[in-house]
């Protein structure tokens, strides 16, 4: 996991890493053929040194867009420790705003009248994404 543990077994494993940071995770998967490894950085919360490279790291798909009822926002590679999304009408009030995880997030937008929004997401008030959506 990039922290010194490792889990070695066939089912899956939840771990939690000591700290805020950057970690190496790899997955080696073997059998009497061969093995292969595959590793990528993983960004666990903020730190001053990541907070910088959050936008770097942390990729967001907001879908569907343009929607007609809720949209759900995916944030992977990037595990935040307090994300938000703020959503903005036209004139810059904020009609929404949620604490978003790793993973798949649903936001409700059955109050929200046709139209162009903004938004952006955030981590301990930092903007590391922003983009537009729209409503039919």
């Amino acid at each position: 996991f990039g922290d010194g543990t490792t889990f070695s077994g066939r089912k899956p494993y939840f771990h939690t890493f000591p700290s805020s940071g950057t970690y190496r995770v790899c997955l080696t998967v073997s059998n009497e053929n061969s093995s292969h490894t595959y590793c990528r950085d993983v960004v666990i919360g903020d730190t001053t040194s990541t907070l910088d490279n959050v936008s770097a790291h942390m990729q967001v798909h907001l879908f569907p867009n343009p929607t007609t009822a809720d949209i759900h926002i995916t944030i992977s590679d990037y595990v935040p420790a307090d994300a938000r999304i703020l959503i903005y009408d036209a004139m810059g009030s904020r009609i929404v705003d949620k604490r978003v995880y790793y993973g798949q997030n649903p936001i409700d937008l059955s109050h929200v009248p046709s139209g162009i929004y903004f938004y952006r997401i955030s981590e301990h008030g930092k903007d590391v994404k922003n983009g537009t959506l729209t409503k039919f």
